[in-house]
């Protein structure tokens, strides 16, 4: 439990920091990214599995196919798309969405395996999309806006026209 929550933290921290690197080219940002998690895993996995060398040696070439395409589809691509969307919305606005992947697993898992979802999965599916709808819907409803140093912050795109706050006692 301890491991999974400081993942959990990491990843949180991870998605607002990346948010503060809007500035950047997202494929510096994700090469980066892969190039310093290639390196720590490697190195990480040396001391806890050991072998790692004739381990990356045994794997066989269909086993390369799917590694290169969950490497190139589903972490480049996801991510390169992620880090576009930060040059435009907020981490609030985009994470809702994100969090989606362990539904689309899920179905997928049953259209190419056809492995029928356990009821525990069923219940984490409908935990999932439950709070996916209320973060949504919050994010919508969200109608105050905080400046901070001449950038509005929070503002959702469905609104057209922001007005100035108004300070407290003015009687405008």
């Amino acid at each position: 439990l301890f491991y999974a929550s400081l993942m959990a933290l990491s990843f949180g921290l991870a998605q607002v920091y990346s948010r503060k690197l809007r500035s950047l080219d997202i494929s510096l940002t994700n090469a980066f990214t892969g190039l310093f998690g290639f390196a720590i895993l490697l190195i990480v996995s040396y001391f806890i599995e050991g072998d790692t060398v004739n381990n990356i040696l045994s794997i066989n070439f269909n086993s390369w196919l799917l590694i290169s395409y969950q490497a190139i589809v589903v972490s480049l691509g996801a991510h390169l798309l992620m880090f576009y969307l930060y040059k435009f919305y907020t981490v609030g606005q985009i994470f809702p969405s994100y969090s989606l992947f362990p539904i689309f697993g899920i179905g997928l898992t049953f259209l190419i395996f056809g492995e029928i979802p356990t009821i525990l999965f069923l219940i984490g599916s409908i935990i999932v999309l439950s709070s996916v709808f209320l973060l949504s819907k919050k994010t919508e409803l969200k109608t105050i806006i905080l400046p901070t140093r001449n950038k509005m912050v929070g503002i959702s795109p469905n609104i057209k026209k922001v007005s100035p706050i108004p300070k407290i006692g003015n009687k405008e």
